[in-house]
């Protein structure tokens, strides 16, 4: 099974790069692991995401989406806790949105630290276009100090 999402480190910097572009299953699983990991080593100082190619993340996949439109009540984006592992994570975290970010992947990038974004890539929330409002908590974040 391919991996989609990976990490490696750098001096005392965890790069944590998204190879899928869209929110599936193996990603939810992949992004756990990876914050996992991250949380158990000594020495790291920041964590780094960035996306793959031209592309930062383009949020959920037409099946998740469709799922979600056809189980109204049944599943929902806010049922997946990949979501606030930039925002509980303890370490400063930058999103280096390198590449395009559309929906809840342009949500997840946001809550890192700090966003870096490029001048040349599009971004937009496109959730209204498709009968549902932001998940992820992309309209209302709450943080516990």
């Amino acid at each position: 099974m391919s991996k989609a999402v990976t990490l490696r480190y750098e001096n005392n910097i965890a790069i944590v790069q998204l190879l899928a572009n869209t929110f599936t299953k193996q990603f939810c699983i992949d992004i756990e692991s990876v914050f996992t990991e991250i949380r158990e080593q000594v020495g790291v100082k920041v964590v780094l995401v960035h996306g793959h190619d031209t592309y930062f993340s383009c949020g959920g996949s037409k099946e998740e989406l469709e799922e979600l439109i056809n189980n109204v009540g049944k599943a929902s984006f806010d049922d997946l806790k990949f979501y606030r592992f930039l925002l509980d994570c303890e370490l400063p975290t930058i999103s280096a949105m390198q590449g395009h970010a559309l929906g809840g992947g342009l949500a997840f990038g946001c809550y890192g630290d700090i966003l870096l974004m490029s001048e040349k890539s599009m971004y937009g929330t496109n959730f209204m276009k498709y009968g549902f409002t932001p998940g992820m908590g992309g309209s209302h974040v709450y943080c516990s100090s």
